[in-house]
């Protein structure tokens, strides 16, 4: 009498997990003879990512012992479901694959994972996340839109300020007045220019330091400039400067920051990052001129 043997049972036991980096091996997985196979995927806020090229290469050592790409094994992109495959022999694998931001793996000197073993008709599931970040940036009455934002690694000096790091990306906003980096989870910089005072807390460069990124959730970085509005006669130049005071206290103008010309109305406008300025109209100083974000500040 002939008795069914029951197929095994497939295990999933998992090898890491950080949050934005999952690593999880099933035993046994149907694959080609003597192969064990690779998947890796992308996810990003809102769903996969297609495009994104994997390399697979043969683990390796260099001379202090620590792991380093081997000989090529293959190479492929994802799908529109964010996976790639690869059916590999029973080995230890460096995957290596170029994204936004920090390493997504323990691979040093290039953005990878080392150590990846496996075995015959064995699944090895490596899943990538994302964070997103999102750049907004909009005056008193509109988005706007062709307002250019910078993502850089995070970096502080000897003094322990945060100051400009290496670029990572940049982008500008379109006609919604936003645009969206997707990222490698980890603390970042953004950077824009724009008239009056550094809008952020970086030391060297107007922008915003400590920018916090988590796998599979979406920050935001909103850019809020005030507006400063003269009504004067037409054809007035007004100029506005950032202020200071002088040896005495009083407030006086410093960095010169915008100028223009009144229109047949009478009026002049322009947007600035919030603060105290100065403007000088008319032969005429006025100052403690104070702009909050999106609201109009009128000087006559």
């Amino acid at each position: 009498m002939f008795v069914a043997t029951p197929s095994p049972v497939p295990v999933t036991t998992t090898v890491l997990s950080t949050g934005s980096l999952t690593i999880q091996r099933t035993s046994p997985f149907t694959s080609s003879p003597g192969k064990g196979q690779i998947q890796v995927a992308f996810e990003k806020v809102g769903g996969a990512v297609s495009g994104q090229c994997v390399t697979v290469s043969r683990s390796a050592t260099d001379v202090l012992g620590k792991p380093i790409k081997g000989d090529y094994v293959d190479s492929s992109c994802t799908d529109s479901s964010g996976t790639v495959r690869f059916d590999v022999s029973p080995s230890a694998y460096v995957l290596t694959s170029s994204l936004s931001g920090y390493n997504w793996g323990d691979l040093q000197g290039q953005q990878g994972q080392a150590g990846l073993a496996i075995g015959e008709q064995q699944l090895l599931l490596v899943r990538v996340r994302l964070g997103a970040l999102t750049t907004t940036a909009a005056s008193v009455d509109r988005a706007r839109s062709g307002q250019c934002f910078t993502v850089r690694f995070q970096k502080r000096d000897v003094l322990g300020r945060f100051v400009s790091g290496d670029y990572v990306d940049s982008a500008c906003t379109g006609n919604s007045g936003a645009s969206t980096f997707n990222l490698t989870p980890g603390h970042y910089e953004v950077t824009s220019s724009f008239r009056g005072y550094n809008w952020g807390d970086l030391a060297d460069a107007s922008g915003a330091a400590d920018v916090s990124v988590q796998a599979g959730q979406e920050g935001r970085v909103n850019l809020r400039p005030g507006r400063i509005q003269v009504i004067a006669a037409s054809g007035v130049w007004p100029t506005v400067r950032t202020q200071k005071q002088d040896a005495s206290g009083q407030p006086i103008g410093d960095a010169y920051v915008e100028s223009g010309c009144a229109d047949n109305s009478g009026s002049w406008y322009t947007d600035v990052v919030p603060g105290v300025y100065v403007v000088q109209v008319s032969g005429r100083t006025v100052a403690n001129v104070t702009v909050a974000a999106s609201q109009t500040t009128v000087v006559r």
